[in-house]
């Protein structure tokens, strides 16, 4: 075939890179082991649900952003109890965001304002409260945020207040630069009042150009090097108006002022510098404009098809994004331009990148208020009071990578182990197990993606970019979590100078072998169903078009290894388009804003092909009569056109998301642990009678479980179940392939459970029931340091995290065996104890995650009792469950637990 004829075929994507360790993809499993000298790799990938212990930001008003550094930001806004909040970025903080409140308690912030020199660091801050009836100004002292300490942003600023002599005056609007504030006051039956003030003194009232009364809008800005304020104004019986105005110096009192000619649509503007400092005006109405300075003509941007309300700027060197609110057939919606506009080749897959306005492209709906920052590594970054596309309210963090140009966008939270937030997740284990002849492991282990991404790396929150990895001291088991709104997710990679190379993990590799195998044919898309058994295509599709989807996926999925590997096999294309219809596309979008624009319904592709251009696989996708082609290079670019090849069944992220991911049903899970508790509870009803017959039945059930795996091909090597050491049974359970992370999802959540060390009244222990416990755990042959160490629980000497942590080596570890081993052990060594334990096992316990989960599915406190229920129910439920697609237990289901017989 000669070097230019087009092929069509199906997308390939390239596979991670061979690797010299021995690798070992379990049949059953996803888990994969990689065997070096002296230490084996084990790591899973599951999409799932998964938690965090943090709180959504609700909505508030008056949303302000900066960039501090490459991509780090600090927010702005008045949250609804009135209090003027900044919300800074903490990369390997926590949640990754820190909340400071800077106004006061007791008092509401009605308005404020920032100046920011990005290149220098200097920043001040002011805003206005009501401190009870009487209206307050207060001004910070200027502080370079380069040297600040961010993590406690509120105790870096010092404030001074300023009053109005009119106290019946409220101030309802603040605009300032690093020369001082102009600020507006109302009082009932009179015109607002305008005041001004350089920094160190009294204010004094302003006059506006022309006296105007009627202002649409203010920002203070420069022009001709002088600071002054640009004022968007109604004249009685005049046109709309857009004028600067300078502000009065002592040593040049007299005023400049320039007239910027406008129609009477505009209704909102946005300032930025130019590399001088003066301002570049940017305005929207019936249209987008732009004066770049007072002597040049009006700019067009965008034509006046949409009309635009409100609009934010930001800029990062010579890159410029606008937001802007606007409204087409009556519905608002939230677009975007930028000019870094796309220029896709007709002829062969590569585009480049000019300087030319974009369209403008709907990325958004349901935004109440919004700010923007332009970043190095984060294209983009917005902040949105809003609904976010799971379809819960508050502050949503909406951001795109400069890689790929894919967006995502959550729901922002801040640190809180008294409450806990539910995403949607490609949940990573990794485990490091070094050889026992092998010398101990101090190194570091680095831990990046292939592209700027947000993940959570043992609970807490990183910003992974190209430049920044994170580091991390070894530890034998790392989970890494990534939120995700799609089924696409980039790789990530583990370095480390114990690893003979760098280990490459596909988060998506376990779901695409899941479809592979699943859609062989339209018929198997026709009768593909979800968990609840309804079916997945629910539209009307005609069996053609259901064949050539399946086809399409299919054939897809069984390429996505090949593309890095050499020439692809030629294929059948879905929707076929003659080369001569192929037509330069004059768009001007980067993929990635085309992709998340047609994914929420605000453009539509017509179709879908992929095809072979000489050596090259490239994405043709027509929208609107335009086509666009890319060269697909990741396998998450694979992911994304497989997620549109979906929806174009109707077939949406949350469908495949709820029929293809793990979920956690609490509801069974609750029930095992009832069950689980219920027979504790009945023993402490009973007198110590049977004790020997309880602990043989609920051993046994578990071993039952064990065998049903067994069944499954799920092989257990017996010879640790004779181990007697449970710390040596923990640290041999990590190197199981057979041990599906999925049981030990605690595992991942150790560090936030039990690292609050909640502790016991020291008083529930007295000195003659401590004496019966060491007398109990040596008559039954308990090792003493259990003993003792259960005594500095109920004592309060420790907490019941640490507890639990020493007791049973992260007891969150445990798959079914140790199950077992715990459950023989709290036995042996708690419930022949119990003549005085009845009242504190069942005392209230507020533990990370779980106390608010429990609260939530059954609306009780947790016990202790129930804690240690609900730790063994977990993966005896998750297990089962994964082995016989059903429950273990029914609700309401009491035969097990009343077969008991304890006499």
């Amino acid at each position: 075939m000669a070097q230019n004829q087009k092929k069509m075929l199906f997308f390939s994507i390239s596979p991670i890179h061979q690797s010299t360790a021995k690798t070992n993809l379990m049949e059953n499993s996803k888990k994969t082991v990689l065997s070096f000298p002296g230490i084996t790799v084990n790591h899973q990938a599951e999409l799932m649900q998964n938690y965090v212990a943090e709180s959504i930001i609700d909505v508030g008003h008056g949303l302000r952003s900066l960039k501090h550094g490459a991509d780090g930001a600090i927010i702005f806004f008045i949250d609804k109890k009135g209090i003027l909040t900044a919300l800074i970025s903490t990369s390997g903080n926590g949640s990754g965001w820190q909340l400071s409140r800077l106004s006061h308690e007791g008092c509401t912030a009605t308005s404020f304002d920032f100046d920011y020199h990005e290149r220098y660091g200097n920043f001040r801050l002011v805003f206005a409260q009501l401190n009870g009836n009487r209206s307050e100004l207060l001004v910070s002292d200027e502080i370079d945020l380069n040297t600040a300490d961010l993590l406690n942003f509120g105790t870096q600023l010092s404030f001074k207040k300023q009053s109005l002599q009119d106290p019946l005056r409220k101030i309802n609007q603040i605009t300032m630069d690093g020369n001082g504030v102009l600020f507006s006051s109302l009082a009932p039956n009179t015109d607002a009042l305008y005041h001004y003030f350089s920094y160190g003194q009294a204010p004094e009232v302003y006059t506006l150009p022309e006296n105007t009364k009627q202002v649409k809008q203010l920002k203070v800005g420069r022009l001709l090097g002088y600071s002054g304020v640009f004022v968007l104004y109604d004249m009685p019986l005049k046109a709309r108006t857009m004028m600067f105005q300078s502000f009065p110096e002592e040593d040049d009192p007299e005023i400049t002022q320039r007239r910027f000619e406008i129609d009477d649509t505009i209704n909102c503007f946005d300032l930025l510098p130019d590399k001088k400092g003066n301002s570049v005006i940017y305005l929207a109405g019936k249209g987008i404009y732009r004066y770049i300075s007072d002597k040049a003509p009006k700019e067009e941007i965008a034509p006046a098809t949409l009309e635009y309300t409100q609009m934010d700027v930001a800029q990062n060197g010579n890159e410029v994004s606008i937001w802007v609110i606007g409204k087409k057939a009556n519905v608002k919606g939230l677009y975007y331009i930028n000019n870094q506009y796309y220029q896709y080749n007709n002829h062969i897959a590569a585009n480049e990148i000019i300087k030319k306005w974009t369209a403008p492209i709907q990325m958004h709906t349901d935004i109440s208020d919004f700010s923007s920052i332009r970043g190095d590594n984060f294209n983009n970054q917005l902040f949105l009071f809003g609904k976010a596309n799971n379809g819960g309210q508050g502050l949503i963090h909406f951001w795109q990578d400069k890689i790929s140009t894919s967006w995502q966008e959550n729901l922002l939270s801040v640190q809180d182990l008294n409450s806990v937030v539910e995403i949607s997740s490609y949940t990573v284990d990794l485990d490091f197990i070094p050889d026992p002849a092998s010398k101990a492991i101090d190194d570091k282990i680095s831990v990046s993606a292939e592209e700027n991404t947000v993940v959570y790396i043992n609970n807490t929150k990183y910003f992974l970019t190209e430049s920044e990895n994170v580091t991390l001291d070894f530890q034998s088991s790392i989970n890494i979590m990534l939120s995700v709104d799609s089924l696409a997710a980039p790789k990530i990679a583990i370095s480390a100078d114990f690893l003979p190379e760098d280990i490459e993990i596909d988060p998506t590799k376990g779901i695409r072998a899941v479809l592979h195998e699943k859609i062989r044919s339209g018929k198997d898309l026709a009768e593909m169903k979800r968990p609840d058994g309804s079916l997945l295509v629910k539209e009307k599709i005609n069996q053609k078009e259901l064949d050539e989807v399946a086809g399409l996926l299919g054939r897809v999925l069984q390429e996505s290894e090949k593309i890095e590997n050499g020439p692809l096999e030629s294929g059948v294309a879905a929707t076929v388009v003659q080369p001569g219809a192929l037509g330069i596309s004059d768009m001007g979008h980067a993929i990635g804003d085309l992709w998340h624009s047609a994914k929420n319904g605000f453009i539509q592709i017509t179709s879908l092909v992929v095809e072979k251009i000489g050596a090259a696989v490239t994405f043709v996708v027509e929208i609107g009569g335009k086509i666009i082609r890319w060269v697909a290079d990741k396998v998450k670019a694979a992911m994304s056109f497989l997620e549109r090849v979906w929806e174009k069944i109707k077939v949406f992220f949350k469908d495949l998301y709820e029929t293809l991911a793990f979920l956690f049903d609490w509801d069974d899970i609750i029930e095992t642990k009832r069950a689980l508790k219920k027979i504790g509870y009945n023993y402490l009803e009973e007198a110590k009678q049977g004790l020997d017959s309880y602990k043989t039945m609920a051993v046994n059930y578990i071993l039952d479980i064990r065998a049903k795996y067994e069944e499954m091909g799920r092989a257990i090597d017996h010879k640790y179940l004779k181990n007697t050491n449970v710390l040596d049974m923990m640290a041999d359970n990590s190197k199981k392939e057979s041990v599906d992370s999925r049981t030990n999802w605690l595992n991942g959540k150790k560090d936030v459970v039990f690292g609050n060390d909640t502790r016991l009244n020291s008083s529930m222990l007295t000195a003659e029931s401590a004496e019966k416990i060491k007398s109990e755990t040596r008559a039954n042959n308990v090792p003493s340091d259990m003993g003792d160490l259960l005594i500095q629980l109920l004592k309060g000497q420790i907490g019941f995290g640490e507890f639990i942590e020493k007791f049973a080596n992260k007891i969150v570890l445990m798959a079914l065996d140790i199950a077992r081993k715990i459950t023989e052990l709290f036995f042996d060594l708690i419930i022949k104890t119990v003549d005085f334990l009845q009242k504190i096992l069942y005392t209230t316990i507020d533990i990370p995650l779980l106390s608010y989960l429990y609260k939530k599915v059954t609306n009780d406190d947790l016990s202790i009792a129930d804690l240690i229920a609900l730790v063994i129910a977990i993966p005896v439920t998750v297990g089962y469950k994964l082995a016989h697609n059903e429950a273990p237990f029914k609700a309401g289901d009491d035969n097990f637990v009343n077969s008991i017989n304890f006499a």
